[in-house]
């Protein structure tokens, strides 16, 4: 699974320094296809289902139709 293609927010963000250092905690390299600046541009990128996105809960619903 540590080779799935994963999208994620840019390095410069809080939460993709936290979303880091669980990954590293876990041994779980990311193999980042793409980064984003925009959560809403990396949702429609996700959508596509050509990788794993990190997403609230709250938006599950939608991000699966």
């Amino acid at each position: 699974m540590t080779d799935a293609p994963v999208l994620l927010s840019t390095p410069q963000t809080a939460l993709r320094r936290g979303r880091d250092r669980w990954l590293e905690t876990k041994d779980l390299p990311p193999r980042v296809v793409a980064e984003f600046d925009n959560s809403a541009l990396m949702k429609v990128f996700g959508q596509g289902g050509t990788a794993a996105f990190p997403a609230p809960i709250a938006i599950e619903a939608e991000i699966v139709q």
